[in-house]
């Protein structure tokens, strides 16, 4: 029986420093789970403040946009047609259009520096 005895007695003291050891785990855990919540909280308050700023420059924008498209949905096929007709357009309608193909190309593929300014350029 002794030998039990002593087993037991090992056995305990291992427990102990486990469960010391557990406690101290679930303690730094607890502790960055509330840096971690603190931050959080932070970065939620900053949302909130960037997400009212876009909300009232999106309601300034919005009739301006309400705007151009009904003035872009005046525009006929015909009307596009006969400006893609011109041979020599006059010198607004070519740089009018040229600023709007300009404006369009999402991929700043054609109008690098040194791009053609000629009237077929512009419409290819």
């Amino acid at each position: 029986y002794p030998l039990c005895a002593l087993a037991v007695s090992d056995e305990r003291p291992l427990s102990l420093t486990a469960m010391i050891k557990s406690r101290d785990e679930a303690n730094t855990q607890k502790e960055q789970a509330k840096i971690l919540k603190t931050d959080l909280e932070i970065e939620l308050k900053e949302i909130s403040e960037n997400s009212t700023k876009i909300e009232a420059e999106l309601s300034t924008v919005e009739p301006m946009l309400i705007a151009a498209k009904k003035a872009v949905s005046g525009i006929k096929k015909k009307n596009l047609n006969e400006i893609r007709a011109y041979r020599n357009p006059p010198q607004v309608v070519s740089m009018t259009l040229l600023g709007v193909s300009c404006l369009l190309d999402k991929k700043n593929v054609r109008y690098k520096k040194g791009f053609k300014r000629d009237w077929k350029y512009t419409l290819a």
